[in-house]
């Protein structure tokens, strides 16, 4: 839930990521001596779900890097194996919490959209963080941003 409220990832992206030294074949990847995240496999085809390479905010590579210190080998895992699916670990949670059903993995993607356009930051460098055409971004997120009203208020 950490990793994917600050980047927007979807969960399977996330649970494919390692965080090995160098960058494996096969999978996503974060590089925490630069901190970069490769969302798409070395060699994979770009498709209209775009999968980001982008920089890691500096609160969660903290984490990430404290991890991989513990020994953790993966975004995700279990007994030192990747997990495939967090359904279930999520919904667990989600129930602890106190929160409802409709709260699914993927509402933290929606999560880290409209808390970056809330925070003010530009349409377009929201949109390339998480992957998405601007377009998508303004129709589906652009009426959290403060500025989605654009000059009308000016006097």
């Amino acid at each position: 839930m950490l990793v994917a409220a600050y980047m927007g990832s979807r969960s399977g992206v996330i649970c494919s990521a390692s965080l090995a030294s160098k960058r494996p074949k096969g999978r996503a990847w974060v590089d925490l001596t630069n901190g970069v995240y490769y969302g798409r496999a070395e060699g994979e085809a770009q498709t209209r779900k775009k999968k980001q390479t982008e920089r890691v905010p500096l609160p969660l590579l903290a984490h990430l890097r404290r991890w991989r210190a513990r020994g953790q080998r993966y975004v995700v895992e279990w007994n030192g194996e990747p997990v495939k699916r967090i359904s279930k670990a999520h919904a667990a949670a989600v129930a602890d919490a106190g929160l409802g059903p409709d709260v699914t993995p993927h509402t933290w993607r929606h999560c880290a959209a409209t808390w970056y356009l809330q925070r003010g930051k530009r349409p377009y460098d929201v949109a390339s963080f998480l992957g998405m055409s601007v377009d998508v971004l303004m129709r589906v997120y652009g009426h959290h941003s403060p500025d989605h009203s654009g000059d009308l208020h000016k006097r």
